[in-house]
């Protein structure tokens, strides 16, 4: 439903990764969040939702889509199920077209 869309600075490309699951705790007791927003913020959110030991690295292009499963925001032993990369994504659709 539309009025569970959130909009929020913290989620802006220069705000760090932290500010950004401090203000996701608040949605603590939902099951599932989907996050939108801009690289490299994105890009460090799931870092360090998958560690705090070491920057986790992988390539995320502007219209990817990752999933990671965590059982809280600030565990940082995120798992990550899947990544689509927007040609995935682009072949999917068409797939689904025909």
């Amino acid at each position: 439903p539309h009025g569970d869309i959130k909009v929020t600075e913290t989620l802006e490309p220069t705000v760090p990764a932290n500010d950004a699951l401090s203000y996701l705790a608040a949605y603590g007791n939902k099951n599932r969040i989907f996050i939108a927003g801009h690289l490299p913020s994105l890009g460090e959110i799931a870092s360090t939702l998958m560690s705090d030991q070491s920057p986790v690295s992988f390539h995320f292009e502007m219209g990817g889509v990752v999933r990671i499963d965590v059982e809280e925001l600030k565990a940082h032993n995120g798992d990550l199920r899947w990544f689509l990369t927007p040609d995935q994504l682009t072949a999917l659709s068409l797939k689904s077209v025909v």
